[in-house]
């Protein structure tokens, strides 16, 4: 895995995406399957996938946390194969993301990292 050149706090989570894909090079879609997001922020997040994915790739994802719903692009900032196992880990940078959502997603993310601290978890 890189450097961290994080910019924001990021939560551990275990998220299913409800739907993940990338935009090949001539257009066509590419369905990740059983895309699973590690760890969530406001500048983007960390997710588990099969399939081969490079870095500079875009990808848009599909998922529920905190009980709201989200549709997010960006684009794959590094990449690493797992040791154990077929699956990729992905650092995805978020694309375009409107100010609404942005907002919407720091408000979730403060209050489950309070809840966190609450509880104990770091």
């Amino acid at each position: 895995m890189p450097q961290d050149n994080r910019n924001f706090y990021r939560l551990p989570v275990s998220v299913p995406a409800a739907r993940a894909h990338k935009t090949l090079h001539d257009g066509s879609v590419l369905e990740l399957s059983d895309p699973l997001i590690l760890d969530l922020s406001i500048g983007g997040l960390k997710l588990h996938v099969r399939e081969p994915v490079s870095a500079n790739d875009p990808l848009k994802l599909t998922f529920s946390f905190a009980g709201e719903a989200f549709e997010v692009t960006g684009l794959a900032v590094w990449v690493s194969d797992s040791e154990f196992s077929s699956r990729r880990l992905i650092g995805l940078r978020f694309e375009g993301i409107d100010t609404k959502t942005r907002e919407k997603l720091a408000r979730l993310i403060h209050r489950e990292q309070i809840r966190n601290l609450k509880m104990g978890v770091r």
